[in-house]
């Protein structure tokens, strides 16, 4: 992992003008490829598993927990110049890990430089896919599944969670959308719900 280099909002701002000048827009199409650009412009060479440590010691952004509404898993201010990222205390770090970087996705999309701008609910579900593709890349996890034996007869969602550091229930989406769900779970899963 590379050294912090960012000390401020201004400094975070500045690294994502630079990565996002590659970009003519950021859409669905290719947020997969927006997602790994920008996981190797700071060094993150493997999928971030601890957003609790990460998102402060690479990103300088400050995380704190928050007595937010039950409805908010969190939110993100400037103050002070800097960027703080509120999160609930109502729940367990598993099932915010996801939410963190989808807040990081919501400071980079209102970067001034940043290509394309979105409805509050386009915004809202590519910055999920935004943290699908860094926490759970599709070619590590269907390497995963490969490795740990996962499939139609043998549901390893937990150790698969487990090893990415995110909830059940979120792997549990994101194998459905690759379409590595065993198949009592039935349904397909998708993280997007508005085109984009």
């Amino acid at each position: 992992m590379q050294k912090r280099i960012i000390e401020s909002a201004d400094d975070f701002d500045a690294a994502i003008g630079k990565l996002v000048r590659r970009f003519a827009y950021v859409r669905r199409r290719n947020m997969r490829h927006f997602a790994m650009r920008f996981c190797e412009h700071f060094g993150l060479a493997e999928p971030p598993r601890n957003p609790f440590r990460i998102l402060p010691e690479v990103f300088g952004i400050r995380l704190e927990r928050a007595c937010l509404p039950r409805t908010t898993p969190a939110e993100w201010i400037r103050v002070n110049g800097n960027y703080v990222v509120r999160y609930s205390a109502h729940r367990p770090h598993d099932q915010l890990a996801l939410t963190l970087w989808h807040e990081l996705a919501e400071i980079v999309f209102a970067n001034p430089r940043f290509p394309s701008r979105y409805t509050t609910d386009q915004e809202c579900d590519l910055a999920m896919l935004f943290a699908v593709n860094v926490m759970l890349p599709e070619d590590y996890v269907r390497a995963a599944v490969e490795e740990i034996g996962h499939s139609a007869d043998s549901d390893k969602t937990v150790n698969l969670a487990a090893g990415f550091g995110v909830s059940r229930t979120a792997m549990r989406v994101r194998l459905g959308e690759l379409g590595l769900l065993p198949s009592r779970y039935g349904q397909r899963y998708r993280w997007i719900k508005v085109p984009v």
